[in-house]
């Protein structure tokens, strides 16, 4: 289904589910987006960068703060 899928994907997609966006500036961004990073720049989970590899493993504050103001 994720032709660059890893260990990190099931994650990514699953904090999307919390309202997450990606961490970088593109269409699927909030125009509102507090916080934006560039592309593949992090180890943050909602980042791609996997793609140069990098390992994907922290939120940031504000993250937590959003995917926990979603779990109902």
């Amino acid at each position: 289904m994720f032709k660059s899928k890893n260990v990190q994907t099931a994650a990514h997609e699953f904090l999307h589910s919390f309202a997450l966006p990606h961490s970088f500036t593109n269409s699927e961004a909030d125009a509102k987006a507090q916080f934006t990073y560039e592309y593949a720049k992090t180890e943050n989970i909602m980042d791609y960068s996997h793609h140069i590899p990098e390992t994907r493993y922290n939120l940031w504050k504000w993250q937590w703060v959003i995917a926990n103001n979603n779990t109902k």
